[in-house]
């Protein structure tokens, strides 16, 4: 039974596989023709979609990088040559909260077991973004329904991402740790993105010169844009009329240019210009680090051409 289950998958694959027929019982053509046009999807990210929304009960799973979904297009000039383009974009925001001490309450009364502690919620939302273009020239091979392909693409990509915090202690100058770093406090953390890095409570650490007693309310990490450059090759089949799924393997070059990143601090203390004692709460804009690199590898550059060695749908018309 086995071995004749073995073999019938051996004749259909080999039917598949090496059928020489160019038209449909109807006279459908399967491969494309002068004019015509493709649009196809990654059937890698069609799944995971499906999947992640069938499953309501199932936890979240959100990458720490920012993720995009992908279609393609192709105008075939004639049989052999297409014109081809690429959008992927993606819009990603994800909140984290952490329960703290309600800080006045824990100062100004003393709880008695078996009364709940007062606890208030901080925020920590991240905001990410990212689109990515990119335009091609396709050549084509073959005389069979099994179709190699190759050619070269140039692409461009923004991303951004951001960072919000909403803390449930306003900063007192009656308190005398108005900015507290214990696992109770203000410093968040997500099992997602890890440690924030939202407090400067460190005689060691330097805020503009001056040591920090501070935490972040809002941190913009900067604007990144991605020029590239991409060859590829790989392979198509037309599994019915118009109609083909197939992959595709790429080498890339890529410049990546970002801008500066900015942080705005909430601080307490006193004025450096004032003369009295006075408290005051305050907020600072400080400007962060920037950076450019160029990367050449066998991946393809996501953020711009899509997904490396992906299976791709494909619908001609």
């Amino acid at each position: 039974m086995k071995k004749s289950i073995v073999v019938i998958i051996f004749l259909l694959s080999s039917k598949l596989f090496f059928a020489q027929d160019l038209t449909s019982k109807k006279g459908e053509p399967y491969l494309p023709e002068a004019k015509d046009w493709c649009i196809g999807v990654d059937l890698g990210q069609a799944i995971n979609y499906v999947n992640g929304f069938l499953k309501t009960n199932a936890p979240a799973t959100i990458s720490p990088t920012i993720s995009a979904y992908s279609i393609f297009g192709k105008y075939f000039k004639n049989e052999k040559k297409a014109y081809r383009g690429s959008l992927s974009i993606g819009f990603n925001s994800y909140d984290a909260s952490n329960m703290v001490l309600d800080r006045i309450a824990s100062t100004n009364s003393v709880s008695v077991f078996p009364a709940a502690v007062t606890m208030k919620e901080n925020i920590w939302n991240r905001k990410t973004s990212l689109i990515g273009l990119s335009f091609g020239i396709e050549n084509r091979r073959g005389k069979t329904r099994l179709q190699g392909l190759y050619g070269a693409e140039v692409g461009l990509s923004i991303s951004n991402s951001k960072d919000k915090f909403t803390y449930g202690n306003a900063l007192n100058a009656s308190i005398i740790s108005p900015v507290d770093v214990d696992s109770i406090a203000d410093a968040m953390y997500s099992p997602i993105f890890g440690d924030a890095n939202n407090i400067n409570q460190n005689a060691n650490t330097i805020i503009q010169g001056k040591v920090g007693n501070a935490r972040i309310i809002e941190r913009n990490n900067g604007t990144s844009v991605t020029l590239g450059l991409r060859a590829f090759a790989g392979i198509e089949y037309f599994l019915f009329p118009k109609m083909s799924i197939g992959g595709e393997f790429g080498l890339g070059l890529a410049y990546t240019s970002g801008a500066r990143a900015t942080t705005i601090w909430e601080s307490i203390g006193q004025s450096i210009n004032s003369t009295s004692s006075e408290v005051k709460v305050g907020s600072t804009t400080t400007d962060g680090s920037k950076e450019s690199y160029i990367k050449f590898n066998s991946d393809n550059l996501n953020s711009i051409f899509g997904a490396s060695a992906a299976l791709k749908l494909n619908f001609y018309f």
